[in-house]
């Protein structure tokens, strides 16, 4: 883990990684931005980067399977 990325909120992360996405068409993009503002902030919020444990990925993964938002993987 880079020293500096450890006051980068996972929201700031994933907002700049992003707006620098050349190989996305322009309507996926709006797709995948829409489904990120609804399903990060809830369970990240403002969390820094240096938080984020594996536990906490595949709970948020586990919630959004329960949904019916994703697929679990084999």
């Amino acid at each position: 883990m880079d020293p500096r990325a450890s006051s980068v909120t996972v929201q700031s992360y994933v907002k700049g990684r992003l707006e620098t996405r050349a190989d996305v068409a322009p309507r996926t993009l709006v797709n995948v931005k829409g489904r990120i503002d609804n399903h990060f902030p809830p369970f990240f919020g403002t969390m820094r980067i240096d938080q984020v444990r594996p536990t906490q990925v595949r709970s948020w993964v586990a919630g959004l399977v329960a949904n019916g938002m994703a697929w679990q993987l084999d």
